[in-house]
């Protein structure tokens, strides 16, 4: 069930549109703006996001724009069939909003929206349980070396590349508007296409016991 959740969440950024604007924590909309926007990672002739802290460094200025000290809980990030990256999306939380904030990059640059949790069929964190999502650990490996390390994990579930890496904790869906209903902790899920995957430790590559999902 937790990791049915947690692919939830993934599939939930790929579809989440823009909601109307309100509740605590929301940011700032003027009137008649709409809550999804995009701003350019640079000059045209840059490149896009390869690494994991590249990723982070474009990201998390958006997301202190957002909201004072917000937390990442997840990243999904598509590769092609030679592990390169197509895009990347990022999911922060804040502390009593109603709302999160999900980032994209890809070739395009970044953009971003502010969806309420309730798309995710998720409720506002308060500021202790926020403090109870960890961080992202140092060390972890990037997607493409998630695939090697896993390889015989993805052949024994029968995941085919190319794959989707998702980086999450559990948050926001673990969250029961009280208490965490499964402490949050960072694993990795590797996932094809017809929904095949693995649920690996995101910094080791290592695969557990019944990995597949």
């Amino acid at each position: 069930m937790r990791r049915g959740r947690w692919t939830m969440v993934a599939m939930a950024l790929l579809m989440a549109g823009c909601q109307p604007a309100g509740g605590p924590g929301a940011a700032p909309t003027p009137a008649g703006a709409a809550v999804s926007t995009s701003e350019p990672l640079g000059a045209p002739d840059d490149a896009p996001a390869r690494t994991l802290p590249d990723l982070l460094a474009e990201a998390e200025p958006v997301a202190e724009q957002w909201q004072d000290q917000p937390r990442l809980a997840e990243i999904d990030i598509a590769l092609d069939a030679q592990g390169g990256w197509t895009a990347a999306r990022l999911l922060y939380l804040a502390a009593a909003a109603d709302r999160f904030l999900a980032v994209r990059a890809d070739g395009s640059g970044l953009s971003w929206q502010q969806p309420t949790l309730s798309t995710l069929q998720a409720r506002p964190i308060s500021s202790d349980g926020l403090t109870d999502v960890p961080t992202l650990p140092e060390g972890v490996r990037e997607p493409a070396e998630l695939v090697s390390a896993a390889a015989a994990a993805l052949d024994s579930c029968g995941v085919t590349r190319p794959v989707t890496a998702l980086y999450a904790t559990g948050a926001p869906v673990a969250w029961d508007g009280n208490a965490w209903t499964t402490e949050p902790t960072w694993s990795a899920t590797l996932s094809d296409a017809q929904g095949r995957g693995v649920v690996i430790d995101p910094s080791s590559g290592g695969a557990g016991a019944d990995p597949c999902l």
